[in-house]
């Protein structure tokens, strides 16, 4: 599935930052969870056209494809918090988090024949690039 109507949000709460997922159409979309090896790497930052923070790889020792199904109007979340970065992606930007960053959500799924299997939305979402303000403790672990 890659036609649908979704809408991307981004902020941060507290030590998270938060990538909500809204389907802004009138018919059922579905999408990965984020506890899943398919789910997992979708959420992405660009911080200040520069730097794109990701994700750190996992190593699952049970995954499935679970997805969750958005009627019209529902929307749901993936959150990352500082030790769920990358650390390669996110030891470059740790020196500003008490700075302000322009950042640029992303939500991205790529196709594949589980995706496809189970009707899964596949393409890019991005938001607008937003300022934010310091501090961010979503940039620094606990």
């Amino acid at each position: 599935m890659t036609a649908a109507e979704l809408s991307l949000q981004v902020h941060p709460e507290d030590d998270t930052f938060v990538w909500e997922v809204t389907n802004t159409g009138s018919t059922s979309v579905r999408l990965w969870e984020q506890s899943n090896s398919w789910g997992w790497p979708m959420p992405r930052l660009v911080i200040d056209d520069a730097h794109v923070l990701s994700p750190a790889p996992r190593l699952w020792t049970r995954n499935f494809p679970s997805s969750v199904e958005l009627a019209a109007g529902e929307s749901t979340r993936y959150e990352l918090r500082a030790e769920d970065f990358d650390p390669a992606t996110l030891k470059p930007l740790r020196e500003l988090a008490d700075q302000p960053l322009r950042v640029q959500g992303e939500l991205t799924c790529e196709p594949s024949a589980e995706a496809e299997e189970y009707d899964v939305w596949t393409g890019t979402l991005r938001t607008e690039k937003q300022e934010l303000q310091p501090p961010h403790a979503w940039l620094r672990p606990a």
